[in-house]
């Protein structure tokens, strides 16, 4: 066996007798000298080009030159050369072993495949292949991977072929040793302990068969990470079918046909199993030694042939699926998905038949856009979330609120969509998860850019998948702005038709019976005066008296009407002017605490804002002089710097906990709740601890 080391420049530090012997020269003569040297000239560029390709992931490959033998004619021999590097990535050098395969040069093209099935298990796995002479206790060869296995290199070896029992563990090593020299006689298969020079212990198969003439071929493999190869240590055919004929996909090995001047130009079925040549309705006799394009046409006439053709000429896989149509040439799939590589002078490909797949695909498909055809027709946002937030389907009305396409939300988180409401967004739909029941009918206000407040009714309900886990939630949501804005002036309009109502029935009972009390005393008076009598003091008292008690009356019915408009500078005195007509009109004892600044609120409010404050405080009193059969109330406005707050008490019998919305004081609750919304404040209403209701009312200050 031929064994050698060189620097990457291919000077040569370290050779084998048998390398002097082949080449005629003493190890004095060759160390330090470049092997190219012994090698024709026109050979150097191809062995440069293979050394350079070699990686830290690809550290070994296998090829054969010509080298001038001693005699002056020129010979073939064959390498493994495996590149060393240090723990950077940089290379160090190279180690070759090597064979005069001259006598065998014709032999190796029609073994040029199988070679190559070798060396992708023999050299790229981690699993090691050996040849021995247990008898003499020589190495004849080892693959390259034991180094990464045995912490040895095969020169090592080929010199000490006893030196890695070494590393066998103590009480391991009499059963190795004695297994190794019967190895010849008797196949085995071990596994034992390694130990490693920093003290770990790995643990490794060793299996051994003998195959006459006194040697014996074996594997060993690191077994510690229970690493499995895709192909044992030994090459052979059985084993290779057997792989093969367990794939569920269709495998073709295919060589390429050449013409005279070395085109490829059509490829020959080297060997394919069951599965492949099912889906081409024959048998694998039938198949190998076949034409690729003569059994199978449509491989030329849809250009599939040229592709093949590239992948083998340019060494580039690649891997598609394709729709055909050859039931006349046997081939009975529809779709299929392929994936094609280089191996030797030709290509191997698998093939899968995904008509099945490909049809339910296109049906999940049609099924998708029937689907999202129903959900754009819908007027409402439609929103289909999973359990991690992620928006999976939205309708077309959903995607024109936000702005986007629905292929630009759909499979995006919502944080991405509504950033600054995703995190209560999700809180939310993991609550509906987690009741597993629906959530329906709760209003929320947004500011919608260009149109200013909207209120969206939104409906969630849980989905749930085939073992009754929640999966996601289906969110509708509804545009309820015009509707709500309609009931909210329904509401206004009944209760100013009530107010209405209110004032005639005492302009009626009040002012009216005082007109005609007033009549009556005119027309006795007339009377009298007619007679020639003069209208006495006492009648004259009494007229001044009803007259004064009906303007009154009629000033009193005034103020219960409040102003359209108040200016916010104005606001404490509105508010004073509540109060007090409530403590005339409902006879109770009121009170008003003002702790705002005036300057103050006419800079921070406008007078919109302060005319929603007076009519909810508006609302709150007459809810609680009219429905709540208070006694007290008392009204407060405070400001801090963060905020204005109106409160508005009272010690009547309390709020219900769910008023009726067609109720007075639930209509009242609608309407305040409006006002507030519509000046970006929050109200809260609620019972005190002693009795009687809170209506409180929270404006921020910007």
């Amino acid at each position: 066996m031929l064994a050698c080391r060189f620097r990457p420049d291919t000077t040569l530090i370290e050779v084998s007798d048998a390398y002097c012997e082949a080449f005629g020269r003493s190890r004095e003569q060759l160390i330090g000298r470049p092997f190219l040297e012994l090698v024709p000239e026109q050979e150097h560029d191809a062995i440069r080009a293979k050394l350079a390709a070699l990686t830290p992931r690809n550290p070994s490959h296998t090829y054969h030159h010509r080298v001038h033998r001693p005699d002056g004619t020129q010979g073939v021999q064959q390498w493994v050369d495996r590149a060393q590097f240090d723990g950077l990535g940089r290379l160090l050098g190279y180690e070759s072993v090597g064979r005069d395969i001259s006598t065998l040069e014709l032999t190796q093209v029609a073994l040029h495949e199988s070679e190559e099935r070798f060396r992708l298990i023999a050299e790229n796995l981690r699993e090691v292949f050996w040849v021995m002479d247990p008898l003499r206790q020589t190495v004849k060869y080892v693959s390259p991977a034991v180094t990464d296995v045995l912490g040895v290199t095969p020169l090592e070896l080929y010199a000490e072929p006893v030196r890695w029992l070494e590393q066998v563990h103590p009480d391991d090593r009499v059963e190795v040793e004695a297994s190794l020299l019967r190895v010849h006689e008797h196949d085995f298969d071990l596994t034992y302990r390694i130990c490693t020079e920093k003290g770990a212990t790995r643990y490794v198969r060793s299996r051994g068969y003998p195959v006459g003439n006194g040697s014996a071929v074996g594997t060993i493999v690191d077994v510690t990470v229970e690493y499995r190869s895709f192909e044992v240590a030994r090459l052979n055919e059985e084993r290779f079918q057997a792989l093969m004929a367990g794939s569920l996909d269709a495998i073709y090995l295919f060589r390429s046909v050449r013409d005279a001047a070395g085109a490829i130009v059509d490829f020959e079925f080297v060997d394919v199993n069951r599965r492949g040549a099912e889906l081409i309705s024959r048998t694998p006799d039938e198949v190998v030694g076949q034409r690729l394009c003569e059994l199978l046409p449509i491989n030329r006439t849809n250009g599939y042939f040229e592709e093949y053709r590239s992948v083998a000429e340019t060494r580039e896989p690649f891997a598609d699926e394709i729709e055909i149509d050859a039931a006349d040439q046997g081939l009975h799939a529809t779709y299929l998905q392929r994936q094609v590589i280089p191996l030797g002078d030709g290509v191997a490909i698998t093939t899968r038949d995904i008509t099945q797949r490909r049809r339910d695909e296109l049906e999940i498909a049609r099924l998708y856009l029937q689907t999202q055809a129903i959900l754009d027709a819908v007027p409402s946002f439609i929103f289909y979330k999973d359990a991690h937030n992620r928006i999976l389907r939205v309708n077309r009305a959903a995607a024109e609120s936000i702005g986007k396409p629905v292929h630009e939300i759909e499979g995006r988180n919502t944080e991405d969509i509504f950033p600054q409401d995703a995190a209560a967004y999700y809180k939310d739909d993991v609550a509906v998860m987690r009741s597993g029941e629906p959530k329906l009918g709760y209003v929320e206000a947004y500011d919608v850019p260009d149109r200013g407040k909207r209120y969206i009714q939104t409906d969630k309900v849980p989905m749930f998948d085939d073992a009754g886990q929640p999966v996601g939630v289906l969110a509708v949501a509804t545009d309820v702005t015009e509707r709500r804005q309609a009931a909210i002036e329904r509401d206004e309009l009944e209760l100013a038709l009530e107010e209405r109502r209110l004032i005639g029935h005492e302009l009626h009972d009040g002012v009216g019976q005082q007109l005609t009390g007033l009549r009556m005393l005119i027309e006795s008076a007339r009377k009298t005066n007619a007679k020639g009598r003069g209208v006495d003091q006492d009648t004259l008292d009494e007229l001044a008296t009803i007259i004064a008690d009906a303007t009154g009356e009629v000033r009193r019915l005034i103020d219960g009407l409040l102003p359209e408009r108040v200016a916010a500078a104005e606001l404490p005195g509105a508010l004073r002017k509540l109060v007090d007509r409530f403590a005339r009109q409902h006879r109770l004892e009121v009170g008003l605490d003002v702790d705002a600044d005036v300057d103050a609120l006419a800079d921070a409010l406008d007078d919109a804002v302060a005319d929603h404050l007076l009519m909810i405080a508006h609302e709150a009193a007459h809810n609680a002089a009219k429905h709540a059969q208070a006694g007290r109330l008392s009204v407060t406005l405070s400001q801090d710097d963060e905020a204005l707050v109106l409160e508005v008490r009272d010690d009547g019998r309390g709020i219900t906990e769910n008023p009726e919305p067609d109720s007075g004081s639930g209509k009242g609750l609608t309407i305040m709740r409006h006002r507030a919304d519509m000046i970006d404040a929050s109200l809260s209403v609620f019972r005190n601890h002693r009795g009687g209701t809170t209506v409180r009312c929270v404006k921020p200050l910007e």
